[in-house]
């Protein structure tokens, strides 16, 4: 049976949203998830997986997904960007297909007026149209990391813009802005050369100051993380999940773990989450993740899936011990 993947796009005639998503077999399972809380939310608007793997398309076609709507990378990739596989850790090379997936689907679609590149790790709470139909006269949208001061010292390092949902309106300024993004990845020296390690997603800050009509939206629920949330309470108000006065449309679950036993790491980062955040944001993500691992597993034939072993690495089980003995475990028994 086919899904179904345009959610009224023809309801605006003055814009048409296309979303996709890299994605990889061992990565699948967010995606799918993705696309899944796309589909219960969004009013306007297009989904498209980008596969980095034959494993995953062969999955999505026998979930039903659209073929159209899957882009293949052998299809798009240069040999410059294969080239570049052997010096770069694999996180790094994915993240160079980012500017490639919104090229592909500016190519391939005759009717995109916006793309917007989001990384799987991520959930769809309310649908983000509005945030488009006010920024009318921007080429392309970035969102700011907004750090919480506990957070801000990774600006220097991870970058002041969050790559992790980025627009791009069909235009030439916006494929300047997407194979510059692409020139300046493949420039990094190999990873071991580096002295000082910042992330590709540092570029991003500056395009603003490269490019015209580059805009960073002001929304606090466009993109929020485990970087931010401490600027906010978390609550609802009738049938919207609001961060503080405004509302979470889309929420970016950096740095969460899946170990065996049931046991979820929300964070393995710095900071300890809170309740109310597990309660409104991480345990709706958990229950899309079950369904979603529920559809694959029959169709996957391999893949990580969610789970890493809790006992394969020595330094992980002491990671985790020690953040316990500080009271900043965020090890919680799963949450579905």
């Amino acid at each position: 049976v086919t899904l179904p993947n345009r959610a009224k796009i023809d309801s605006s005639p003055f814009m048409s949203i296309f979303y996709v998503t890299v994605t990889t077999k061992d990565y699948l399972v967010r995606a799918w998830a993705l696309y899944r809380s796309f589909q219960r939310v969004a009013e306007t608007g297009r989904f498209m997986i980008f596969c980095l793997d034959g494993e995953s398309r062969e999955a999505l076609i026998n979930l039903g997904f659209p073929k159209q709507d899957i882009l293949m990378a052998d299809d798009y990739v240069t040999k410059e960007v294969l080239d570049a596989r052997s010096r770069m850790l694999f996180r790094e090379y994915c993240m160079l297909f980012k500017s490639i997936c919104v090229e592909a689907v500016f190519d391939s679609q005759k009717d995109v007026d916006w793309c917007v590149n989001i990384d799987a790790d991520m959930m769809f709470f309310h649908d983000p149209a509005c945030v488009f139909e006010r920024e009318k006269n921007a080429k392309v949208l970035l969102t700011h990391h907004r750090y919480s001061p506990q957070m801000k010292k990774w600006g220097e390092t991870a970058g002041w813009h969050n790559g992790g949902f980025m627009a791009f309106r069909k235009s030439q300024t916006a494929r300047d802005v997407l194979r510059y993004w692409l020139s300046e990845c493949l420039k990094r020296p190999p990873y071991n050369d580096r002295k000082n390690e910042t992330f590709n997603q540092k570029i991003v800050d500056s395009f603003p100051n490269e490019f015209p009509d580059v805009v960073t939206i002001p929304d606090k629920g466009v993109n929020t993380g485990p970087w931010d949330i401490d600027n906010y309470t978390v609550g609802h108000d009738g049938n919207m999940l609001m961060l503080s006065d405004e509302p979470l449309y889309i929420y970016h679950y950096q740095g969460m773990r899946f170990h065996t036993f049931g046991l979820i790491d929300v964070y393995s980062g710095e900071r300890k989450e809170r309740p109310e955040v597990i309660r409104h944001i991480y345990r709706p993500y958990c229950h899309t993740l079950r369904r979603a691992q529920r559809e694959l597993s029959g169709v996957l034939a391999s893949g990580r899936g969610l789970y890493s072993p809790l006992f394969s690495d020595l330094s992980i089980i002491r990671w985790h011990l020690r953040r316990i003995v500080e009271g900043r475990s965020n090890l919680v028994v799963a949450l579905w």
